[in-house]
């Protein structure tokens, strides 16, 4: 028969007690862990659902402003310098915006709340070519301004004249540095953060990000692609 040591004993008998409360602690830990994973993930939800009334209302306040500006006389017979003037005003009242302007129907803009020294061509813009082709309020992508020189993206809404023809455009160039702004209202706590993509992956706004990160491409990123092919959801 086999004689075990006093010590050994008592090791199996501590293990034989530790185990069981081990196995309680380990499941305890088990739970709270699941726990505060489902607080989490309904927590990031609901900042998501936040964050993107916050983004449409502001969106809609853009839209009206650009239909107020579309029956504008000086805007609708394109007379360019009192436009300037109007612009130039309207502009100091909307921070958000780098720029405010009105372009004709060959995707020049003569009228500009920044100053231009020459007409600048945004034929080529997307939201130049998705507004004369649908005839109605678009956003564009991401760019860096050709006037302002920043990162924005363009709110933009059709001009016609008296008989229904479309003649141009007006748009308004959101400052992606001050979209930010818009996450100041939010609880965040410990480390978590808040980043506004594009759809082609690059950052718009981020709390976490430097400023010089604006426009940064992340479209390689695993998270990125997971999120891009399931549309919505909470993702690890």
């Amino acid at each position: 028969m086999l004689r075990l040591g006093i010590k050994i004993k008592l090791m199996i008998l501590v293990m034989a007690v530790a185990l069981p409360l081990f196995a309680a602690s380990l499941y305890h830990e088990l739970e709270e862990l699941n726990r505060a994973r489902s607080a989490a993930q309904k927590w990031t939800l609901h900042q998501a659902h936040m964050i993107s009334a916050d983004v449409d209302t502001f969106l809609n306040g853009g839209e009206q402003i650009l239909i107020a500006l579309s029956e504008n006389p000086a805007i609708k017979d394109q007379d360019w310098e009192r436009c300037k003037a109007i612009l130039s005003s309207l502009k100091m009242k909307y921070p958000y915006y780098e720029n405010i302007f009105a372009i004709d129907r060959e995707g020049w803009i003569h009228c500009s709340a920044v100053k231009q020294d020459k007409p600048a061509y945004a034929g080529d813009r997307s939201y130049f070519q998705k507004v004369m082709k649908s005839g109605r309020f678009t956003l564009g992508d991401v760019q860096i301004g050709r006037i302002t020189k920043k990162p924005v993206v363009v709110i933009a809404y059709p001009v016609r004249d008296s008989s229904g023809s479309q003649i141009g455009m007006v748009g308004s160039a959101v400052s992606l540095l001050r979209l930010q702004e818009l996450f100041n209202h939010l609880e965040l706590t410990g480390n978590a953060a808040v980043t506004l993509l594009d759809r082609k992956g690059r950052i718009i706004a981020s709390t976490a990000e430097p400023e010089t990160d604006v426009l940064k491409d992340v479209s390689e990123e695993s998270w990125f692609k997971e999120i891009v092919k399931n549309g919505s959801g909470i993702f690890e």
